[in-house]
């Protein structure tokens, strides 16, 4: 397996690890599982305006869950702002 697929594979399973039945995740589990999960991502983060804009509006979705589409949404727009490489 490529390096790329284990990493699809990984975030996957971290998903599946704190979803429920109906294949959503709590927002509340989504929130601690980032906080947990990318600890050196959010505390090192290059664009710290972006990636509270991106928690905030995770605090604001009126949806008490979020399914996989969402999980990797929220996932991807944090590693766009975590990384000089991909600033604008």
């Amino acid at each position: 397996m490529s390096k790329l697929e284990e990493a699809m594979e990984e975030v996957l399973d971290i998903f599946k690890q704190k979803c429920t039945r109906s294949k959503t995740m709590m927002k509340e589990d989504l929130k601690r599982t980032l906080r947990a999960e990318l600890v050196n991502w959010l505390q090192n983060c290059k664009d710290k305006t972006e990636r509270d804009n991106i928690l905030r509006e995770l605090d604001e979705n009126p949806h008490d869950c979020v399914n996989f589409e969402e999980f990797v949404y929220y996932v991807t727009r944090l590693m766009m702002c975590g990384h000089y490489f991909l600033q604008k």
